[in-house]
C-alpha cells in the first residue's frame, strides 16, 4: 500500500506541500519572530503557574480574559525546550501546519483532490498567516477548528458512521476553548440550516434518520463544553469582557457613531487583502495586503465565482466561513483591519483562491489540447508556485523579519533587558524601571534565572540601592521622568544607553553606581 501511495502524484504533491508548510513554520523559530511580545509571556507566566504551582483551570483572566487549552498545548514545548521564546512558540507552528492538514481534507472533501492540495498550498503562504502561524497566541488555534468540525460534520453527513458525529460534536466545542472570534462560528451552520430549508429540503428527511448519531454529537458537544459554562456562571463578568471593550458600541471607542464605525470598517476589510492590511507590525508586514499579489488576484476572481455558484450548497459554505468569521474584526472599532481577530477565514480565504486557480486550470484544459499550449499551461502554473513560494519566503524571513518596526513590536528591548539581568551576578543588585505590561516578557525570560526589583518611573526616587554594584534599567520612554530623581539621589551614578541590536536605536538606559 505504501508503494502504491508514493506512486500516487497527489499524495506526493501533498507531502511535498505539508513539507514546505513545516519549514515555513520552524525555520529559524528560535530567533524569529525576533523577541517575545508581553502577551506571548504572559501565556508563560500562567503556563509556569500550571507546571509549577499546579494550576488549573479552562479560562485564564490574569492579562485579560482568555481560553487556557492553547496555555496546555502550550505547555507541551515549554516542556521540550524550557522557558524559552521557541518553548511558546512550538505548539503554534506545529497546530498551524495541522490547520493545512485540516484544511486539505475540509476542501477535497468539498471539492476533490485538487482544491484540497492547492488550499493547502495557498495557506502554506498566505503572508498574513504566516506571521501569526509563529506566534504564541491561542488565535492560531482558530483555523484549525474552523476546518476540523466542518469536514468532521460533512464526513457525518455523507457516510453516518457514529466516530465523525462524536468527532463532531468533541471538535465544535473544543473550539470555544479556543479564541474569542470562534463563539460566532456555529452561525455558519445556522446560515447553511437556513439554506436547506430554503433549497435543499430533503437534507432535513435525511437528517431525521440520525436521530441516535446527532444525539451522540450533542453529548460530546455538552461534555466539552460544559466546564466553561460552568465557569462563566461562577464569572460572569469575563464572558464578554474582552468582546466588550473593543466592540462598535462602546461610546469610548465609537465617537458616538456605530454605523459609521461600521461603515468605515467594511470599506478597511474590503481593501485588505490587495490594497492596506494590517498595520501592525505584530500580525503583519505593517499596512502590506494580507494576500499577495498572485494570491489577492486569485481571492477575488475565487470570491466572484463562489458568488455565482452560490445556490450549491458547497459554495454557499465556504461563503458563509468567510462572512461569519469577518464579524469578530467588523463588529470592533480599533485596529481595522486586525490580523488576529480575522484569522477565522483564513480556511476559506485559502479554498476561494484554489477554486479560482482550478476554474482556470479546467477550462484550459478544455479549450487548449494542444501540446504546446498544455506546457505553456504547466509552466504558467509552475511559476505562480514558485512566485508565491519566493514572494512568502521573502516576506516574511528577509522584509518583515528584518525591519526594526518588528523587533520594536515584539519588545525587543525586554528580550535584551532580560538577557542583560540573568547574565548579571547573583551579587548585584538589579533594579528595573519599566511599565507593568512590559514586565511580563521580563518576568518569563528571567524565570528561576535572575532576579530584580521593579518601579515604576514615578517611584524612582524611592529605589533604595545597595552596598556594592548597582544597576538600574531603565525603559527608554521612561528616562526623562527617571533620570533627574535618580541623579539627584545618587551623584555618583553613570548613565549610558543599551542600543538595539538591529540598529542604533536607544532601546533601555542603565544606571550603574558602586556604593
Amino acid at each position: 500500500m505504501l508503494k502504491r501511495l508514493f506512486k500516487d502524484k497527489y499524495f506526493l504533491a501533498f507531502l511535498g506541500i505539508i513539507a514546505l508548510a513545516v519549514f515555513f513554520r520552524f525555520f529559524k523559530l528560535s530567533s524569529l519572530p525576533p523577541g517575545l511580545h508581553p502577551d506571548e509571556a504572559a501565556n508563560g507566566l500562567d503556563i509556569i503557574g500550571i507546571l509549577e504551582k499546579g494550576k488549573q483551570s479552562v479560562f485564564f483572566a490574569t492579562n485579560g480574559p482568555r481560553e487556557a487549552l492553547f496555555f496546555y498545548l502550550q505547555a507541551i514545548g515549554v516542556l521540550l525546550f524550557g522557558y524559552t521564546t521557541l518553548g511558546l512558540r512550538f505548539m503554534a507552528s506545529f497546530i498551524s501546519v495541522a490547520s493545512i492538514i485540516a484544511t486539505y481534507f475540509l476542501a477535497k472533501e468539498l471539492f476533490g483532490k485538487r482544491v484540497g492540495l492547492l488550499s493547502a498550498f495557498a495557506m502554506t503562504v498566505i503572508p498574513w498567516y504566516l506571521v501569526i502561524s509563529r506566534d504564541g497566541f491561542r488565535a492560531n488555534m482558530t483555523p484549525l477548528f474552523v476546518s476540523l468540525t466542518l469536514f468532521f460534520a460533512i464526513k457525518a453527513y455523507r457516510e453516518r458512521k457514529t466516530l465523525y458525529f462524536i468527532l463532531f460534536g468533541l471538535s465544535l466545542g473544543l473550539g470555544f476553548h479556543t479564541y474569542l472570534a470562534y463563539r460566532l462560528f456555529p452561525a455558519v451552520f445556522i446560515a447553511l440550516v437556513g439554506f436547506f430549508i430554503l433549497f435543499k429540503r430533503d437534507f432535513f428527511r435525511n437528517l431525521f434518520v440520525m436521530k441516535k448519531e446527532l444525539i451522540y454529537s450533542g453529548l460530546s458537544f455538552s461534555l466539552v463544553l460544559l466546564p466553561l459554562v460552568l465557569y462563566f456562571i461562577r464569572h460572569p463578568e469575563d464572558a464578554g469582557a474582552r468582546a466588550s471593550g473593543t466592540s462598535i458600541l462602546n461610546k469610548n471607542l465609537n465617537g458616538g457613531n456605530p454605523i459609521g464605525f461600521l461603515l468605515e470598517n467594511l470599506k478597511k476589510t474590503a481593501l485588505m487583502f490587495n490594497y492596506q492590511g494590517d498595520l501592525n507590525f505584530r500580525q503583519n508586514l505593517g499596512g502590506a495586503p494580507m494576500l499577495d499579489p498572485l494570491g489577492g488576484i486569485a481571492f477575488i476572481g475565487g470570491f466572484v465565482y463562489s458568488i455565482r455558484k452560490i445556490f450549491k450548497w458547497e459554495y454557499f459554505l465556504i461563503l458563509a466561513i468567510f462572512g461569519v468569521m469577518l464579524l469578530p474584526m467588523v463588529l470592533t472599532a480599533e485596529g481595522i483591519p486586525h490580523g488576529l481577530r480575522s484569522i477565522g477565514i483564513v480556511p476559506s480565504v485559502a479554498i476561494m483562491i484554489a477554486l479560482f486557480i482550478d476554474f482556470i486550470w479546467r477550462r484550459w484544459e478544455l479549450d487548449f489540447k494542444q501540446k504546446a499550449v498544455k506546457y505553456l499551461g504547466i509552466a504558467t502554473f509552475t511559476g505562480f508556485i514558485l512566485f508565491s513560494i519566493a514572494y512568502g519566503y521573502i516576506r516574511y524571513f528577509e522584509v518583515w523579519g528584518k525591519n526594526s518596526d518588528t523587533y520594536e513590536a515584539y519588545a525587543e528591548d525586554m528580550v535584551i533587558l532580560a538577557g542583560k539581568i540573568n547574565s548579571e551576578s547573583k551579587s548585584a543588585n538589579i533594579v528595573t524601571v519599566i511599565g507593568e505590561y512590559s514586565d511580563k516578557t521580563v518576568q518569563y525570560l528571567t524565570h528561576d534565572r535572575g532576579t530584580y526589583q521593579r518601579f515604576e518611573p514615578r517611584d524612582a526616587d524611592k529605589i533604595q540601592l545597595k552596598k556594592g554594584e548597582n544597576y538600574v534599567y531603565i525603559q527608554r520612554d521612561m528616562i526623562d521622568e527617571a533620570e533627574d530623581k535618580l541623579w539627584t539621589k545618587y551623584i555618583n551614578g553613570r548613565f549610558t544607553s543599551i542600543n538595539s541590536t538591529f540598529d542604533s536605536r536607544p532601546l533601555l538606559y542603565l544606571f550603574e553606581v558602586k556604593l
